[in-house]
């Protein structure tokens, strides 16, 4: 047997599964910014930074692991020259994996089904995002841009945020990992600019519940303007202050700070209804609203918050809460009203003057009542006609038409009609909202507006990495 053609001949068998794989994600990149344009073809780049960083580091990985392979010592023992051979299939697999993971998040919006939706929740992220972010920028000038969140449909029942800088949790977990997959590997993935905003699949039939969106985004803001640690040891002293509550109970005040900043956020962008949508979720039996979870108070506490900062825009407070009247619900348990105390200096404090030179968050936000009240009362009539209005669309226009689409499916529930007819209104008031809201974008492209993606040595960075958690897996394989 010829060993040297044998090892040429399987290590050319590994390089070109590594060219393959390279044609693949390029072919896959040039669809998907062909896709990025509108109706006239021309290119927006919504998707800019997400797309740079996934083809800086997978392409350069690829070619990284494919000139590694080539350089093989032929003079290797045949054994050894296979097995370093296997090394470079696993890290492949393994970085397809990686691709895997994000292309099925972005070619949901080729699916007929789920993509009008998204292409829809694209314009709601990018109206809450940057409005915000574009804000923060000009006040701020050493502040670091970030890329919008990428939103995607899973099978989980609440939506949920990823920073780009945070843990992967529940349905966002990059599900490409073995063994030995190294903690250098997992953070290296996790630097990625590819912040992520997970929604329901009750969400595509359901348009108006993109309102959660707000929420959603108030979480990227939070990092993105690396605010956290200041709401939390502001959060924090201030529960300390109210009477009754203990240091140890501060400290869980503390530890809802990103949820309690996300909700106020969503206040900021959507008004009341955003109040009106955690309603929807959070109402339960007397006993389930005042017992506090994990990650937020209790949820007679949470709309509490949530009604304290509507009316601290001038919103009506108790509009939003259908009908759950706190103080009642206070009155079943008086052991929590040192936490209905915290509420006020807790949402005053969230509300006041931010660190950097930022302002408040309702200045960041541009939260005007009154316009926010009636942009959302005249689309809430328009959702509901047979022909959208043709109008110019702004960067306001995609929240306003969310929050005016649940308005407008909580008045069709509350009629009194006929069940046909009712789920006709339904229907149609889905279908509108959908398409206006992909007709909601400000005209031009965005690539001008979303940092550089490129992040070639990290690419560099992760082929090495791959390797060597490869080696190492199979160097600990023992036999049986």
């Amino acid at each position: 047997m010829n060993s040297t053609v044998n090892k040429i001949s399987r290590r050319d068998r590994s390089v070109d599964e590594l060219v393959r794989l390279s044609a693949r994600i390029t072919a896959w990149l040039e669809h998907r910014r062909k896709a990025d344009s509108d109706k006239q073809n021309r290119y927006i780049g919504r998707h800019k930074t997400q797309l740079e960083a996934l083809e800086s580091v997978l392409l350069t990985a690829a070619d990284r692991l494919a000139t590694d392979l080539g350089k093989l010592p032929e003079d290797l023992p045949v054994g050894e020259f296979y097995d370093r051979c296997r090394d470079f299939d696993e890290a492949s697999v393994w970085l397809e994996r990686m691709w895997e993971f994000y292309r099925v998040k972005f070619d949901q919006r080729d699916d007929s089904y789920l993509g009008p939706l998204l292409r829809g929740a694209d314009e709601v992220v990018w109206s809450c995002y940057r409005s915000i972010m574009s804000r923060a920028a000009k006040r701020n000038r050493d502040l670091v841009r970030r890329p919008s969140p990428l939103a995607f449909v899973a099978p989980e029942f609440s939506p949920a945020a990823l920073e780009s800088d945070s843990s992967l949790r529940g349905g966002l977990v990059l599900r490409v990992k073995f063994e030995s997959w190294d903690k250098n590997i997992d953070e290296r993935v996790r630097s990625l600019p590819l912040p992520l905003l997970q929604l329901p699949p009750w969400c595509v039939g359901s348009p108006w519940w993109l309102i959660y969106v707000g929420h959603e985004v108030g979480h990227h803001v939070l990092s993105d303007l690396g605010l956290l640690g200041h709401f939390k040891e502001g959060i924090e002293a201030k529960a300390k202050e109210v009477d009754g509550i203990s240091e140890a109970q501060a400290k869980r005040w503390r530890a809802w700070t990103e949820e309690i900043v996300a909700d106020v956020v969503s206040v900021l962008l959507m008004g009341t209804w955003a109040v009106w949508a955690v309603a929807e979720v959070e109402c339960s039996t007397t006993e389930r609203m005042l017992r506090h979870k994990k990650d937020y108070p209790a949820p007679a506490v949470r709309l509490a918050l949530l009604s304290h900062a509507a009316l601290r825009q001038g919103f009506d407070e108790n509009e939003g809460l259908r009908g759950i009247s706190i103080a009642e619900l206070a009155k079943q348990q008086p052991e929590l009203a040192p936490w209905f105390a915290a509420v006020k200096p807790v949402v005053e404090f969230v509300l006041g003057e931010l660190p950097d030179r930022l302002g408040t968050l309702a200045s960041l936000c541009d939260t005007n009542r009154a316009e926010l009240e009636k942009d959302v009362k005249w689309w809430s009539d328009q959702l509901t006609r047979e022909e959208l209005p043709n109008v110019p669309p702004e960067l306001e226009t995609a929240r306003n038409v969310a929050a005016a689409s649940l308005s407008a499916w909580s008045r069709a529930i509350d009629e009194s009609m006929d069940a046909t007819e009712r789920q006709k209104k339904i229907k149609h008031l889905a279908k509108s909202t959908t398409e206006m809201l992909q007709k909601s974008g400000p005209p031009g492209t965005r690539g001008a507006d979303q940092p550089s993606g490129v992040r070639k040595a990290d690419g560099e960075a992760l082929a090495r990495e791959l390797m060597a958690s490869s080696r190492r897996r199979r160097e600990s394989e023992t036999p049986e």
